[in-house]
């Protein structure tokens, strides 16, 4: 991989830039002095790092001219009647005119210290698609046509613009898996890889990121997150709850909302092998939250990216754009109010907030965060709903005070103390020899939770120590109680189990067991029948975290929950960091609901709080919806 900008322990901080005066359509109406005061704004609140978009249809302007031998293949290229000579015209279509005003807003980006993530074919823009007149009713990512087109284009363009020093890393444009609908994984696998060859036969010496949303775990869907890491350096995600299932599910501002942008991202990260950023995240709009509680959601994703090794979070946009007239703000509501400045640049709460965490990280005695401490995996399975067992599963640990990181089942397991089998939800869910090779991760001495969503692994009875009375297909509501706590879950099947050799830890109302432990080796097998990751996201009051925590204890992680403070608070997110040559640090983060303050007296192996010299750490902290306290022992 290219030695990205983006450094491990390190945390940038910016947003996705359109000019205030024009929003997209900034190439087209150049407004050198407006750019010049958006830049010099931007600076002043600590933004480093800006993604920009040269507009497809703005830079490779082409019109096909047609004979009477062919209406599929032009006969000649021009723009209008224009006959267009190369370089960069002919067959290519680079407006140098256009070149020249990315050109001035590089030069002034790198007056100002922005580091630029160049987002080359921006053929997809918040709701619209824009490309060449040519490529009217061709297929933008499995024609063959527009695909020549497009990597003419990009290796045009980055032929010039690799000489600007603002430009940190490439991209291969902006959410292009929304370009076409459709597509199978060879195309979105060839298409991807076209373009980011292309980038790199131009320019070796830079990292070339996604830019992608959405992907697939399973490595068969198109836009999977193993092509995308196989084919570039960084994945990314954005994080929006509109447009995220299973997200938007609870208010703006609590948990698990959250904890969306570092769950979904971690998952890039841990499956792809490749570090992932967060490079868009909005609430989408006043009309979803508060700017009060939108400003407190980024606080928190600001300390959770940091503390998660996610490098960067980008604020999409830099502007409000209620005075662009063209579509799509036209058409979309909730394209209009999305800046961290007002389009008069009055700034709002998040801009704020994103300057004080950049100070408060920055005035850190340390320049790195070493990397979290992990302590379980999650193994995501087939034929279940990938990413949501995976925001459950997620959220249940950072309650319960387990680290995890996830993996995926038909792939080699990381090694650990505890494995956790969350929402298994077919008889396709583990491949025989791949649940072997747990099994035997547990007969030499690990702890399994296995949860299920109406899923079949096989062996079962004679190892987990109980047996189906019987199971029909009927969704049905059980209530039991652990620890004295009572609950409820939703199940997709009924069924009866019968306790046989196991030892049951709940049951259900009707004394039927649903949370079995049973000896397996050296190790120990915990079995729950109900989706609790599905439940705690439809019910995130709920406290199914308990399940979690007793399996984190039957594998010996007690005195590791919580960083080291098995009792903190649920709605209180740890993670804890060791150097090589000795000192640890924790970083605490009010997960909370955004009208509460939470308050805790810390543990004194947390040690002491770097940037309050004046409190030694013991004392009883209240942190703001959002905010996070760190805390550093040097030995």
């Amino acid at each position: 991989m290219k030695q990205s900008f983006l450094s491990s322990g390190k945390l940038a901080v910016g947003c996705n830039y359109w000019a205030s005066h024009a929003g997209m359509f900034q190439w087209e109406t150049q407004d050198p002095e407006a750019i010049e005061r958006d830049l010099a704004l931007l600076e002043t609140y600590g933004l480093d790092t800006l993604r920009v978009f040269p507009l497809w249809n703005d830079f490779q302007r082409l019109d096909g001219v047609y004979n009477a031998a062919s209406t599929c293949i032009a006969r000649e290229l021009r723009r209008g009647e224009e006959v267009l000579e190369e370089p960069c015209g002919g067959e290519v279509g680079l407006d140098l005119v256009r070149m020249e005003h990315f050109a001035d807003f590089a030069l002034r980006a790198h007056k100002h210290r922005m580091k630029l993530i160049v987002s080359l074919v921006t053929g997809w823009m918040s709701g619209r698609l824009f490309f060449p007149n040519v490529l009217i009713g061709a297929k933008l990512i499995s024609d063959d046509r527009a695909r020549q087109m497009e990597i003419r284009f990009v290796r045009a363009f980055v032929r010039i613009a690799r000489e600007y020093p603002a430009i940190a890393a490439w991209e291969p444009g902006n959410e292009c898996n929304c370009m076409e609908s459709k597509v199978d994984c060879f195309a979105s696998w060839n298409w991807t890889n076209a373009i980011v060859s292309a980038i790199r036969l131009e320019d070796d010496s830079r990292p070339v990121f996604s830019g992608m949303h959405s992907l697939s775990v399973d490595p068969r869907n198109p836009w999977s997150i193993a092509e995308q890491a196989e084919l570039t350096d960084m994945l990314t995600t954005h994080p929006y709850p509109l447009f995220t299932p299973h997200c938007s599910t609870s208010a703006y501002g609590t948990m698990p909302s959250n904890l969306h942008a570092e769950a979904e991202s971690l998952l890039y990260a841990d499956l792809g092998g490749k570090p992932c950023f967060v490079e868009e995240i909005n609430s989408l709009g006043p009309r979803i939250a508060s700017p009060e509680r939108i400003a407190a959601q980024l606080r928190s994703t600001l300390y959770g990216s940091w503390a998660n090794d996610l490098r960067a979070v980008l604020w999409w946009c830099a502007f409000d754009l209620d005075d662009v007239p063209q579509a799509p703000y036209d058409w979309v509501a909730l394209e209009r109010r999305l800046g961290l400045f007002a389009s008069d640049g009055t700034s709002t709460p998040a801009a704020e907030n994103i300057r004080e965490v950049k100070r408060r990280i920055d005035a850190m005695p340390f320049d790195e965060l070493p990397p979290r401490e992990i302590n379980a995996v999650v193994v995501l399975s087939r034929e279940q709903d990938q990413w949501q067992t995976a925001l459950g599963s997620y959220h249940l640990a950072v309650k319960a005070g387990i680290s995890v990181r996830f993996a995926w089942a038909d792939a080699p397991l990381p090694e650990a103390r505890l494995y956790l089998l969350p929402a298994t939800a077919s008889y396709y869910a583990m491949s025989k020899h791949r649940y072997e090779a747990l099994l035997n991760k547990v007969r030499q001495g690990a702890t399994l939770l296995v949860t299920e969503n109406g899923g079949m692994l096989e062996p079962f009875d004679s190892i987990f120590g109980c047996h189906n009375e019987y199971r029909y297909r009927r969704p049905e509501t059980v209530r039991f109680a652990i620890d004295g706590v009572a609950m409820q879950c939703d199940a997709p099947f009924t069924q009866r189990m019968v306790a046989d050799t196991c030892r049951v830890l709940a049951a259900a109302d009707d004394g039927a067991p649903i949370f079995t432990s049973a000896g397996y080796g050296r190790g120990n097998l915990l079995y729950c029948a109900l989706p609790v990751e599905v439940q705690a996201l439809n019910t995130p009051e709920g406290e199914f975290e308990k399940i979690y925590r007793h399996a984190a204890i039957a594998a010996g992680l007690g005195a590791e929950l919580g960083a080291g403070w098995p009792d903190k608070p649920r709605l209180l997110g740890v993670t804890r960091h060791s150097w090589p040559g000795g000192g640890t640090a924790v970083v605490s983060i009010g997960i909370n609901y955004s009208d509460r303050a939470l308050t805790f007296t810390a543990p004194e192996c947390w040690g002491r709080r770097p940037d309050c010299p004046e409190d030694e750490g013991h004392s009883p902290i209240t942190l703001a919806p959002g905010d996070a306290a760190v805390f550093w022992a040097e030995k």
